[in-house]
Parts: structure tokens; sequence; C-alpha cells
């Protein structure tokens, strides 16, 4: 089973020459060049999962949507994956328990969004989602902050 960018690599990933943009003042030059560097030592482009101590850092380079679909996902099995910029961190799990929990998930996708949706502890995105009732606001998350598209085979 295969699952799409999480602890796989992409085909095709392109790595970024920061020299390349020049319109850059010094201080965001020196950030990307630290990015850049970062990116190539960690070796993300062929392994996004980042073991830290006990944690496990993730960087599906996958978009928002599919970051809020893991990370909900995740916390409807009991895995306690938080966002983190364009990653998620697994606290108390190495790579290799959470590409087993994630090939057990593939196994169970036909679980509706809905449902994974109300097991985050706030769907609370637009600013006027705080009038609305926890059902009508999982389902407004679960259509428009996640995707299944790209996630999962079929």
């Amino acid at each position: 089973m295969r699952l799409i960018g999480v602890l796989v690599p992409l085909p095709g990933r392109v790595d970024v020459d920061s020299q390349l943009l020049s319109y850059l003042d010094a201080t965001a030059q020196r950030l990307l060049d630290e990015g850049c560097a970062a990116y190539r030592r960690f070796d993300l482009a062929r392994n996004p999962a980042l073991a830290t101590g006990n944690d496990t850092i993730v960087f599906p380079w996958r978009g928002d949507r599919i970051l809020n679909t893991l990370t909900a996902w995740l916390t409807r099995a009991g895995v306690p994956a938080v966002r983190d910029g364009v990653a998620f961190t697994v606290p108390q799990c190495t790579p290799a328990q959470l590409r087993a929990v994630l090939q057990q998930l593939i196994l169970e996708d036909d679980i509706p969004a809905e449902d994974i949706a109300a097991a985050l502890p706030d769907t609370t995105v637009e600013k006027h989602d705080v009038h609305l009732g926890k059902p009508l606001r999982t389902r407004g998350y679960a259509a428009g902050h996640s995707t299944w598209q790209g996630l999962v085979p079929h």
C-alpha cells in the first residue's frame, strides 16, 4: 500500500536553488538559505518523516487540506497529531510506528469525513464559525478543510 507523500517521497521533487531568487532582501535570502540547507541536511526530499527525540515530525508537502485531513484522521485513531505549519508532529511515536498506524488506517478508509472531523477538538476556522453549532461546524470543516483526494489510493 502507498500513502502518497506522507511517509514516502513523491516523485519529481525539485530542490530549490535559493540563489535563483534575486528579488529577496538580505534577511529573506538568509532565511531561505537556512531552510534549503536544512531541507538537504535532513534529506526531506526522500524521507519526509523526521525523528526528533521520541517524536516524529512529518513534512507531507501536500498542502493544508491534506495536512488537516491527516491530523484529523490520526486524532480520531487515538494518535495525537498536531499541525505545525507545513508539517505535523506526532508525540511519543517513531516514524516506523507512525507508518504502521497509517497503513492500518488505509484499510479503514471508508470512514466518512464528518466522522473524522468530529474527532477534532476544534473545527473553528473562519471568524464566524464560532456562531455555528458543532454539527454544522463539523460538516463545514469536513467539506471545506479536508480532502481524501491524493491521500489514499482507491
